[in-house]
């Protein structure tokens, strides 16, 4: 638990640091969301490859595959996404992990944007079969600053309501169980030199009828841009769960991962 909240206090700090920061600068007007009409849809593919250490429920190397499509205009966005992690040692497996989401928003350039979403989850290793979760929600733009049709900085929180319904594995010996929950998530991107960005989410998660039930999902990332097509990244995630399905399963998992990201 102190570990936990170390990590929690780190981000605050970070973050509020980075908002300072970019407080005092001299920029034009933090977003002119409304009046940028795009003449037609933009569609943008994204695949990601690397590899994972990770501790916790496992504690070795996995390779990692994420991909992401989205489209989008100044009313609309549509966007899809899928991660899946996997490995194995002495020829048994010891990792796989799949997760996916569908989002669709509503104005997603404005400063507020309303958004729905389904999310599908999969982790054998936390003894969870599938969680398949749907959010109503939204997203309150506190500032962003585009440069050459670029994001250079750009500041969100989010807010959500849940329904998580999670079928556990067998060894769970558990019922399956359905919750309700909130979600908020600050997220920040910022350059910080030519061609790099750091960038930071944090997901709080709990139960809107039991507060000790929550998740926290964090991530802090490096994303070196080569071109307009191609990245190099690296990430620290901590993911913590206060009630995992059993005993046996660790309620803190880490993971440090290095990829290359191409866009097309």
């Amino acid at each position: 638990m102190k570990k936990l909240w170390c990590n929690l206090w780190m981000f605050l700090i970070v973050l509020c640091c980075f908002i300072k920061t970019v407080s005092s600068q001299t920029t034009p007007k933090p977003i002119q969301m409304e009046s940028e009409r795009m003449a037609k849809v933009k569609t943008t593919t994204i695949v990601n490859v690397g590899g994972n250490y990770q501790t916790g429920n496992t504690e070795n190397g996995s390779f990692a595959l994420s991909s992401a499509l989205s489209a989008m205009d100044s009313i609309k966005e549509f966007s899809l996404n899928a991660k899946y992690h996997y490995s194995e040692n002495a020829r048994k497996m010891n990792k796989d992990e799949f997760s996916g989401g569908l989002q669709f928003d509503y104005h997603p350039l404005s400063r507020f944007s309303p958004f729905v979403r389904a999310e599908f989850y999969s982790n054998r290793f936390r003894q969870i079969d599938s969680r398949f979760s749907g959010l109503l929600g939204a997203k309150y733009c506190y500032f962003k600053y585009l440069k050459d049709n670029v994001v250079i900085s750009e500041y969100t929180i989010s807010g959500a309501f849940v329904y998580e319904n999670d079928n556990y594995s067998k060894e769970a010996l558990l019922p399956d169980k359905s919750r309700l929950r909130l979600s908020l998530r600050p997220k920040f991107k910022q350059s910080i030199m030519k061609n790099i960005f750091l960038g930071a989410e944090c997901y709080y998660k709990p139960n809107i009828v039991e507060f000790g039930d929550f998740i926290i999902d964090s991530m802090f990332q490096i994303n070196f841009v080569v071109n307009g097509y191609i990245s190099l990244k690296c990430s620290y995630q901590y993911e913590y769960d206060s009630k995992p399905a059993t005993t046996a399963v660790k309620k803190t998992d880490t993971n440090l991962r290095a990829s290359l990201e191409i866009r097309f």
